[in-house]
């Protein structure tokens, strides 16, 4: 709560605490499904993976970018059975997230001429996202660069100091993947396609963020 992405997008009414709620679920379940098996897992990670895909575009590229995780892992692993589900699983979720493809494309049209996220949000996105966004205030903006540099610091600590075979290791590691796919897919999506690198579409993954700074505490 107390860092500035969590008590900023509190009082920020959308769709963005919600997919940062549901992306960290969807992560959540998939690294148990796949180091920690229980009965009711994959049903968990089914139903936050789906309402990931439904509530915001960055949410559904993150939820693919966490199902390929899964997937590397499952073949790492050689649990060529559980693939079956996996598979499975994934037909499913792709069938219902169909009608939504509707809902999509014909937004896509609409702002065809006029896309919302424009060059214009690139640098905030680039100065303090990767922070978990910030309140345009020069006191707030110190603070929340030198929590987060901490924050990071700690983490990468974490990653390089510990014992690299252990699955609390492996967990964090694919949590860091994760937060820092988002940048990559987005700036190229940006450079190939349309400007869409927004801050606070950025904080989406901060759970991952807050799940790994609280392990490496």
């Amino acid at each position: 709560f107390l860092l500035p992405s969590a008590y900023y997008l509190a009082m920020n009414m959308r769709m963005y605490p919600l997919a940062v709620f549901l992306i960290t679920g969807t992560f959540i379940y998939a690294m148990l499904m796949v180091y920690k098996p229980k009965k009711y897992d994959w049903l968990w990670f089914g139903v936050f993976s789906l309402l990931s895909l439904y509530t915001h575009y960055y949410a559904a590229i993150l939820t693919v970018v966490i199902w390929g995780i899964v997937f590397i892992d499952l073949i790492r692993l050689k649990k060529y059975q559980t693939l079956k589900k996996f598979f499975l699983g994934g037909v499913i979720i792709s069938l219902m997230y169909v009608p939504w493809l509707f809902a999509f494309m014909q937004q896509y049209q609409n702002m065809k001429e006029n896309w919302y996220p424009t060059t214009n949000h690139v640098f905030y996105a680039v100065k303090g996202a990767w922070m978990t966004y910030q309140i345009p205030n020069e006191v707030f903006d110190m603070f929340a660069e030198f929590f987060g540099i901490l924050c990071w610091l700690l983490i990468f600590e974490f990653l390089i100091d510990k014992d690299k075979k252990t699955t609390l290791h492996i967990i964090i590691k694919r949590a860091v993947w994760v937060f820092w796919s988002i940048y990559i897919i987005s700036v190229l999506s940006s450079i190939f396609f349309r400007p869409n690198l927004v801050a606070k579409y950025m904080s989406i993954p901060v759970g991952l963020l807050y799940l790994s700074i609280s392990v490496s505490f």
